[in-house]
């Protein structure tokens, strides 16, 4: 009786680690490649993003560069309300308004026309007496410009402001 030698089935079975040395040593390589590429990637998009969240917190130098101090600005805002005044502080989040006056109208009827007249109100002469300053949230602004010293509203506020000298 022949018997199969033990010898030729486990030369068989046995599996030689050392032959994936070489592919796994290659592979790892090209993970820790793509790995570094990801993180440098990632590094650049996180510094992109400081770099941004950097320059909304710093106040916007050219906005500020804008506003001529010797003038008055009007600021309009997204519910239609506007306020005259000087802008004297600009961050990333506010604008801060000061000596300001703004429109008050008669009624307005149901076409939107205004019946009666409008005029050129001053903050703070209202029922809850607020401070003749207002700290506006930049979201909310449509838009601001500058105004020039000849144009009816700031002859408005001139005209106002010698009446009402201390």
């Amino acid at each position: 009786m022949d018997q199969p030698s033990s010898n030729s089935s486990t030369k068989s079975k046995k599996f030689n680690f050392q032959s994936l040395i070489l592919p796994i040593l290659i592979a790892s390589l090209v993970l820790a490649g793509y790995l570094v590429k990801e993180i440098t990637s990632v590094k650049s998009l996180a510094n992109d993003l400081d770099s941004r969240v950097t320059k909304l917190e710093q106040p916007n130098k050219y906005f500020a560069a804008q506003i001529d101090k010797n003038e008055f600005q009007a600021v309009f805002l997204n519910n239609n309300q506007v306020y005259f005044g000087k802008i004297t502080h600009v961050d990333a989040s506010t604008l801060t308004l000061e000596d300001i006056y703004y429109l008050k109208s008669g009624n307005i009827n149901p076409d939107g026309t205004i019946a009666g007249q409008i005029a050129l109100t001053k903050l703070g002469k209202e029922l809850h007496s607020p401070e003749d300053k207002m700290v506006i949230e930049r979201k909310n602004i449509t838009l601001w410009e500058n105004m020039k010293s000849d144009g009816q509203v700031a002859k408005a506020i001139a005209d106002y402001e010698k009446s009402h000298k201390k």
